[in-house]
């Protein structure tokens, strides 16, 4: 059985040796979800860290994410202009993006470990729950912040928790 350690009533986090074997390497760290312009409108940490991010660090980490993004989109060597890259592999952490058509990008980080099919086949699911519980909402104004969408954070933990098995 999984212990959970509760930090917000929306906000559960696993340790990685809390984590059943049977998804050891599958393993989801954070989620960000930005804006067309490049403005964080989603986080989310899906394990406790050692070091605690402050929402200055998360911001940092989106305005990198966003300059490397738009880097790789310039630095194509054909003719052609690349759409950015879609994945970044270090021996500590894998990150993938997914960038939908209308410019917001979907970025997680995982275990170096976890299948990248995952990742991809999470980041489409994830885009489709976005589309449906945020963007169709009456009020949410597109590209703002992502504030008052439970029926979307509790879609989200189904999801990490079917397809991850840490939640």
């Amino acid at each position: 059985p999984h212990t959970h350690t509760h930090t917000h009533p929306l906000t559960h986090s696993l340790t990685l040796t809390q984590m059943s074997e049977k998804h050891a390497n599958d393993v989801l760290f954070t989620l960000l979800i930005i804006n067309k312009a490049g403005s964080l409108i989603y986080s989310r940490d899906f394990i406790q860290r050692a070091e605690h991010l402050t929402s200055n660090h998360v911001l940092q980490i989106a305005g990198v994410f966003t300059g490397t993004y738009a880097i790789a989109s310039e630095v194509s060597p054909t003719k052609e202009t690349s759409s950015g890259f879609q994945s970044i592999e270090t021996s500590t952490m894998q990150l993938r993006c997914f960038q939908s058509a209308t410019g917001t990008k979907l970025a997680v980080t995982a275990n170096p470990q976890c299948r990248p099919s995952l990742l991809d086949d999470f980041l489409t699911e994830l885009y489709l729950l976005f589309a449906d519980y945020v963007l169709k909402k009456p009020f949410y104004d597109l590209g703002q912040p992502v504030h008052g969408c439970d029926e979307f954070v509790q879609k989200l933990e189904e999801t990490v928790g079917r397809m991850f098995g840490n939640y």
